[in-house]
């Protein structure tokens, strides 16, 4: 017999993962999803019925390269996951962080670190959120680098 959970709504979703970025990661705002749509290419997180949505909204870069020929201001939704799980949704989202953390310095400039540094790096920082995950995000790196 399966139990259904109830869905977390963006207030409970929101303080999951800021605490959970604060007590794991450290101060980490300007790489955490927001709760409402933008065009900035912020991820952000909605809720539609049972689902968790994470999408971005961008401007098409064709607009800022021909404007002659696109006028007006377009967008393009990026989806990163949409899931009944609130468990996949923390997983892609702390993916992207830890993602973002391996490939800069600390004083933020992109790394010149190798591949294989800043995959130990990911797995490092996964493995202080959720063993789980730790292991889930090897085999993607593994998969990624066949």
């Amino acid at each position: 017999m399966t139990l259904k959970t109830s869905m977390l709504n963006k207030e409970e979703i929101e303080f999951r993962i800021k605490n959970t970025a604060k007590e794991k990661l450290g101060n980490l705002d300007e790489l955490l999803p927001v709760y409402r749509e933008n065009n900035d290419c912020i991820p952000y997180i909605t809720i539609e019925g049972d689902y968790y949505v994470l999408q971005t909204k961008c401007l098409d870069i064709m607009y800022y390269l021909d404007r002659e020929n696109y006028p007006e201001m377009t967008y393009e939704y990026h989806l990163y996951c949409k899931t009944k799980e609130i468990d996949e949704l923390l997983y892609i989202i702390f993916k992207n962080i830890i993602i973002t953390i391996s490939n800069r310095t600390r004083d933020g400039r992109c790394s010149n670190d190798s591949e294989e540094f800043k995959n130990k790096r990911q797995l490092f920082l996964m493995s202080s959120l959720n063993n789980e995950w730790e292991k889930r995000l090897e085999i993607e790196n593994k998969n990624e680098q066949i």
